[in-house]
C-alpha cells in the first residue's frame, strides 16, 4: 500500500516532479514498503480473527491495534450477545476488550474464564486514513532513497585528523534516523 500521493510528495520536494513517472511510483513504493517493514504492520485496515486464553479476570488485550471494531466474542464456544451493548466494550488505541459494559473499572464486569484457546475474537483493525506522522516520515524516506540511489552508498563513518571516511550499504539507511524515531510508535506491539 502506498502511504503517500505524487501530489503529497510534489509538495513537500518540488524536485520530485522533474522524476520521470516510473521514478516516482518506485520511489513511493519502496519508501512505503520500507516503512511498513520496519514497523511490521500494514497502514490500512484487515479483519482478523484471534484466539485468546482467557485469565480469569474483566480484561483481555488484542493484538492488532488500532482495533476499530469488535464484531464478535464467542467464549467457551457460546457467542456473547452484544445487542444492547452490555456484552463487551473496547478500546480501540490500547486494543483493550473487556467484557460486560465494564470498560472504565473491568473489576466490576463478568470474567473471561480461565482456559486455553477458549475465546475467539473476530474484529476490525488499522487505519481508515494514513497518520500524518506515517506520511511525514514516508516523504523523508523517499528522498534519502532518492539521494542514496545516486552515489549508491552513504557515510557509515568518518573521522576529521587525516580525514577519511567510509561508505555503508545503502539499504540499511533507506530510513533516515529522524524518520525511525517518529515511526517508534507506531511499530507493531509499540505504543499507540
Amino acid at each position: 500500500m502506498d502511504l503517500v500521493t505524487n501530489a503529497e510528495v510534489l509538495a513537500s520536494w518540488p524536485g520530485f516532479g522533474s522524476l520521470n513517472a516510473d521514478e516516482q511510483a518506485a520511489l513511493i513504493s519502496d519508501a512505503s514498503r520500507a516503512i511498513e517493514d520496519y514497523c511490521g504492520r500494514s497502514f490500512g485496515t484487515g479483519t482478523v480473527t484471534e484466539t485468546c486464553s482467557g485469565n480469569n479476570q474483566g480484561r483481555l488485550w488484542l493484538r492488532k491495534k488500532p482495533v476499530l471494531a469488535v464484531q464478535s466474542v464467542t467464549v467457551n464456544g457460546e457467542a456473547l450477545d452484544n445487542t444492547d451493548g452490555d456484552g463487551w466494550q473496547f478500546d480501540g488505541e490500547t486494543g483493550a476488550l473487556v467484557r460486560g459494559s465494564g470498560l472504565r473499572d473491568p473489576r466490576y464486569g463478568p470474567a473471561f474464564p480461565n482456559g486455553i484457546g477458549n475465546i475467539e475474537v473476530v474484529y476490525e483493525y488499522g487505519y481508515t486514513a494514513v497518520p500524518d506522522t506515517v506520511k511525514r516520515t514516508c516523504k523523508l524516506t523517499i528522498r534519502q532513497i532518492a539521494d542514496l540511489s545516486k552515489g549508491g552508498t552513504t557515510y557509515s563513518s568518518e573521522s576529521i585528523g587525516d580525514y577519511s571516511y567510509q561508505r555503508g550499504d545503502a539499504g540499511q539507511d533507506s530510513i533516515p534516523p529522524a524518520a525511525t524515531r517518529l515511526l517508534g510508535r507506531y511499530i507493531d506491539g509499540g505504543i499507540i
